[in-house]
C-alpha cells in the first residue's frame, strides 16, 4: 500500500488547497525548487512521522509540495535506478516503450510511480485553473527519481520525457472514462459507468472486444474502478481513496464488490452512514451499468 506520510500529503494538497489551486509543484523560473523554510519542513515531518493528522492550514503549500517531492528524492533506492541507464534512454524514445519499462519496475518502486503519476494526472486535469503543465511537474519531479550521482542533464530529460509519456497515458485514460456514460446519484457522487480496458487485461474480452461482467474483474479492476470515483469527486477524494486501499489490501474482486453492503463498509474504513450509503450507492450504478 501508498506509506502514510504520502496519503497524508496528498489528502492535505487536496482537503486545504484543492487541486485546482495555482502553484502546485511549480518551480521558480531560476530552475530551483521553491523549498519552504527548513523549521516548516522539520516540523510537517515530525507530524507525518508521528502519524498525526494534519490540521487545516497547519503548513502552507510550498511545505506541502516540497514534502512529497522530497520523500521520493530520500528513498534509499530511486525509482529509477532499478533499470540500466541504456533503458530509461530507449523507454523515453516512444510510448510503447515506455509502457514497457514501467510494467518491468519491481513492485515497491511501481507503486510510488503509479501513486505520484495518479496524483500529477489529478492536477494537469485542472491546468485551466491551476497553471500546471505536464512539462513541468515531470520537469519538477525528475530530479528526484534518479539517483544524485546518475542525474546528469541528459539523464534528467530522459525521465522528464518518460513521466510526461505516464502522465499523457493517464489523462487520456481519464478523459476516456469522463467521456463514457457517467450520472449523478441523489446524494452528489459521480460514478463512472464504464471502466477503462487499460486498467487490466480484465478490461477486454476474451473474444471480440466486448466488455466483460463486473465479476470478471479484479483486484487491481475494483481498486481502479474506487480511485476513479475520487477522480470525479475531489471533494471524496480523501476517504474514497482510503477505500480503494482497503479494498486492494482484503482483494476485493468484482465478484465480491456486488455484494458489498452497508454493513460491509466500517471493515472498509468507512464509519459514516452518510459515506457508506454514497459509496453502496455507487456500487449500485456499476452493477446495474453492467448487468
Amino acid at each position: 500500500t501508498v506509506p502514510v506520510c504520502l496519503a497524508q500529503l496528498r489528502r492535505a494538497l487536496v482537503a486545504q488547497y484543492g487541486i485546482q489551486t495555482e502553484g502546485l509543484f511549480i518551480a521558480p523560473t531560476d530552475g530551483g525548487l521553491d523549498r519552504p523554510p527548513n523549521d516548516e519542513l522539520t516540523r510537517l515531518w515530525t507530524v507525518l512521522d508521528a502519524g498525526r493528522p494534519l490540521g487545516e492550514g497547519e503548513f502552507s503549500l510550498c511545505a506541502l509540495s516540497f514534502a512529497v517531492w522530497q520523500y521520493y528524492s530520500s528513498l534509499p533506492t530511486r525509482i529509477f535506478s532499478h533499470h540500466p541507464l541504456s533503458k530509461l534512454q530507449k523507454a523515453a524514445t516512444s510510448y510503447q516503450a515506455s509502457m514497457l519499462m514501467a510494467a518491468q519496475l519491481p513492485q515497491r518502486p511501481a507503486l510510488l510511480l503509479g501513486w505520484l503519476v495518479r496524483l500529477l494526472t489529478e492536477i494537469v486535469l485542472n491546468a485551466d485553473v491551476n497553471g500546471a503543465t505536464r512539462q513541468r511537474l515531470a520537469e519538477y519531479f525528475a530530479p528526484a527519481l534518479v539517483n544524485g550521482a546518475e542525474a546528469g542533464p541528459d539523464v534528467v530529460r530522459k525521465v522528464v520525457a518518460f513521466v510526461t509519456t505516464l502522465i499523457n497515458d493517464k489523462v487520456e485514460e481519464t478523459v476516456e472514462r469522463q467521456g463514457m456514460v457517467s450520472s449523478y446519484n441523489s446524494e452528489g457522487i459521480v460514478s463512472s459507468s464504464a471502466h477503462s480496458d487499460r486498467a487490466s487485461v480484465a478490461g477486454e474480452a476474451a473474444v471480440g472486444g466486448a466488455s466483460v461482467g463486473i465479476s470478471d474483474w479484479s483486484v487491481t479492476d475494483v481498486a481502479d474502478w474506487c480511485r476513479s470515483l475520487a477522480e470525479y469527486n475531489l471533494e471524496h477524494a480523501g476517504w474514497i481513496n482510503q477505500v480503494a486501499d482497503a479494498l486492494a489490501f482484503e482483494e476485493i474482486d468484482g465478484e465480491t464488490l456486488a455484494e458489498v453492503r452497508m454493513e460491509d463498509m466500517a471493515a472498509l474504513g468507512v464509519e459514516v452512514p452518510e459515506r457508506q450509503q454514497l459509496f453502496i450507492t455507487a456500487v449500485e450504478q456499476l452493477v446495474a451499468a453492467y448487468s
